[in-house]
């Protein structure tokens, strides 16, 4: 079970907040994207916040140009299967704050902030599920102006590979 997190508009914080810690809990798997990490109205509250399952810590949102994939710390990770270039588009709308501390850093934007993480939710003896930050806004420019480019980046393969890996089971 995947649930893929994109927030744009205000929601009910505490209840989403509630129920996806439930869902990590029992194993399920979230894809936690732009704007969860920026934006007071825009992030999750309730358990979710008091657990810090964040995997991007709360900040700004930033608006660069054209940014791309920077460093890569883990370039056998499964979520990069495949993803040789992307571009976040004319506004690469992505949260300036940090990863979380206990998260796995696997790739960075050009200008040195988070990309892509991994937060492992539980212990070794007793896994939960995972939670992947994507931080980008997940519409392509086919969809949304400033959206990351469409045809010659890979943001559609770097979101499905995400979606694959938190779907496996967790050990």
């Amino acid at each position: 079970m995947v649930f893929f997190f994109f927030s744009y508009f205000g929601f009910d914080q505490v209840t989403l907040g509630n129920l996806l810690s439930e869902f990590v809990e029992s194993g399920g798997g979230v894809v936690f994207c732009a704007y969860g990490n920026c934006g007071r109205g825009n992030k999750l509250d309730g358990k979710w916040a008091e657990k810090k399952y964040d995997p991007l810590i709360l900040g700004n949102t930033s608006r660069t140009r054209d940014l791309c994939i920077g460093k890569v710390f883990d370039s056998d990770h499964p979520i990069l299967d495949g993803v040789t270039t992307f571009n976040g588009g004319e506004q690469s709308s992505h949260g300036d704050g940090p990863a979380h501390p206990s998260a796995i850093v696997i790739a960075e934007w050009s200008n040195g902030r988070p990309l892509a993480v991994e937060l492992k939710i539980g212990t070794p003896q007793r896994r939960h599920g995972e939670i992947i930050g994507l931080n980008m806004y997940p519409p392509s420019s086919d969809a949304a102006a400033g959206g990351w480019t469409s045809g010659s980046s890979q943001g559609a393969k770097l979101m499905a590979n995400a979606l694959r890996y938190v779907a496996r089971p967790a050990c």
